[in-house]
């Protein structure tokens, strides 16, 4: 299965946020190959922008680990992406944002879910791709 990771996800892991434990056992799992990490620069912009270059650091020896196992994807946002990013946030006059809804869409090309904390944006998401917290997830999927 391969799980594409809203930035949110590493942003509270890296950040320590209140359910940063769930997601590191969330992501100890992928590291022990039960399934695959799909991530994109959008996500890796978003987690250096809003965490700093030092968690942009942790986070890529997290991504390291993944890579070793071969259980990481990393996509690449196209310009048929962006114009379909930029079309939706123009339908929802920007309630979402471009980067969550590149991530939704991106999930949808690349992944069989999208796992966010995000749960005013799950349900849009849903109507693209399948999409659930970590903990819905976890209770769910394995």
């Amino acid at each position: 299965m391969k799980v594409y990771l809203d930035s949110n996800i590493y942003i509270a892991y890296l950040l320590g946020e209140k359910n940063a434990d769930e997601i590191a056992g969330f992501l100890q799992i992928s590291a022990d190959c039960l399934f695959e990490i799909v991530a994109s620069r959008t996500t890796f912009e978003e987690v250096a922008q809003i965490c700093g270059d030092s968690a942009k650091i942790l986070l890529q020896q997290h991504l390291d680990e993944f890579r070793g196992n071969k259980k990481l994807t990393i996509v690449e946002r196209s310009a048929e992406d962006l114009e379909r990013a930029l079309i939706i946030n123009e339908q929802t006059r920007g309630e979402y944002g471009l980067n969550d809804i590149t991530h939704f869409l991106l999930a949808q090309k690349h992944a069989d879910i999208l796992v966010s904390n995000d749960k005013k944006l799950l349900p849009f998401a849903s109507k693209f791709v399948k999409a659930k917290t970590v903990g819905k997830f976890l209770s769910s999927e394995l």
